[in-house]
């Protein structure tokens, strides 16, 4: 069930309701050269601002930006270099997007978008995680302490 509310006419003004969100009626898209691009939601721009509608409209933009499409290889990407190896190919990511999306890898876990259970299975278990002893995350840490080694000015007693 949809309802709408609108004094009048349905116009830009006119806010619909849809199980438990609000969504403006209104679409704003810049041309700039051969390019065009929807402007990211505006809280409250010509309707009274309120706590409310300023909650609906963030949970609307985190929701788009949750279930965007790159979402799921980019977060992918940035778990299996923090956790395996700094290039992973892309079959690898793939195959953790794939477990992000659906929720599931080997066994299913939650079964709902967004699982890291799953994710963090798929990044561990995954074949090109465990192909290679010598080719995972070992320098990060490495270079952690140098860097920490070298800030407290620590000298070699040997020296």
């Amino acid at each position: 069930e949809v309802k709408a509310y609108f004094s009048g006419s349905i116009d830009a003004n006119t806010i619909f309701e849809y199980q438990g969100k609000y969504f403006r009626n209104m679409r704003s898209v810049v041309v700039v050269g051969d390019k065009s691009f929807r402007n990211p939601p505006v809280i409250g721009a010509d309707v009274e601002h309120t706590a409310r509608s300023a909650t609906q409209e963030i949970e609307a933009l985190l929701e788009h930006l949750v279930y965007h499409p790159n979402t799921a290889p980019f977060i992918s990407h940035r778990l299996i270099q923090r956790f395996v190896t700094s290039s992973p190919s892309t079959a690898y990511v793939q195959s953790v997007a794939t477990a992000f999306r659906t929720g599931r890898y080997g066994r299913s876990y939650s079964g709902e978008y967004g699982d890291l259970g799953a994710t963090m299975a798929a990044i561990l278990l995954h074949p090109e995680a465990r192909a290679s002893q010598d080719a995972g995350a070992l320098r990060e840490p490495l270079v952690k302490l140098v860097h920490f080694l070298r800030a407290m000015e620590f000298e070699d007693a040997s020296r």
